[in-house]
């Protein structure tokens, strides 16, 4: 199921959030988490394209956005997901 991987997603937030209380002001913490990209098994495909249609699941990210969001970082600027 999709259980452990939500688990993690919000693990991951979690430690950057600590990561960036212990290592502030002197490291910048960054983290990218990209869209959804499937979907979940048994979830009727039509129940799916309609929340996606109302905007309330957004697309799955381009390896090319990933990349755009972390030389976002790099490079000092912030930059938010979804990229619309």
């Amino acid at each position: 199921g999709y259980l452990p991987y939500c688990l993690s997603k919000i693990a991951l937030a979690h430690q950057a959030a600590a990561w960036r209380k212990i290592l502030s002001p002197g490291v910048r913490v960054g983290l990218v988490e990209p869209g959804l990209a499937l979907i979940p098994p048994g979830f009727p495909e039509g129940e799916w394209r309609r929340m996606r249609a109302r905007g309330r699941i957004p697309g799955p990210d381009t390896p090319g956005k990933v990349a755009g969001a972390v030389l976002q970082f790099v490079r000092g600027r912030r930059y938010n997901f979804p990229i619309r």
